[in-house]
């Protein structure tokens, strides 16, 4: 069943809904301030692949978990970053993932609760790079 909801604070709702009423299965959602949601939807919640635009130049184009990034996902940045082919573990960056800053600077390596964690390397716009161990971002 599909349905659209429209509520007055400006949030906007379209696409498949349970029985509940709640959004299950495939559908978006535009908030006043521009950002929307376009996906897949479990129980009300983001669950499934879709993709959250949270304004012109910053996304999120991945998987989901219970209204959380979950499993690989390629998230822009505003300032010009990019963390693409990415793994998300409850919100953060966790496991393999590629970090390119727009500064010329990339990572590429293992990543625990958002930070750069274990092996990797990191190769700067002037072609040097580090090859090693970090252990929360250090």
């Amino acid at each position: 069943m599909s349905r659209v909801f429209e509520f007055p604070n400006g949030i906007r709702y379209e696409g498949a809904v349970n029985r509940s009423g709640l959004p299950h299965g495939v559908g978006s959602i535009m908030y006043p301030n521009g950002s929307r949601y376009e996906g897949e939807w479990k129980d009300g919640m983001k669950h499934g692949k879709g993709k959250q635009s949270f304004s012109i130049t910053e996304h999120y184009d991945g998987e989901w978990r219970e209204n959380k990034k979950e499993g690989k996902g390629t998230y822009a940045f505003a300032n010009g970053d990019l963390y693409e082919n990415g793994h998300y573990q409850n919100d953060h960056r966790h496991g393999h993932g590629i970090y390119r800053h727009a500064n010329g600077v990339v990572y590429e390596g293992t990543w625990e609760d958002g930070m750069r964690s274990g092996d990797g390397s990191e190769t700067y716009p002037n072609g040097d790079k580090y090859t090693g161990s970090w252990s929360y971002d250090l």
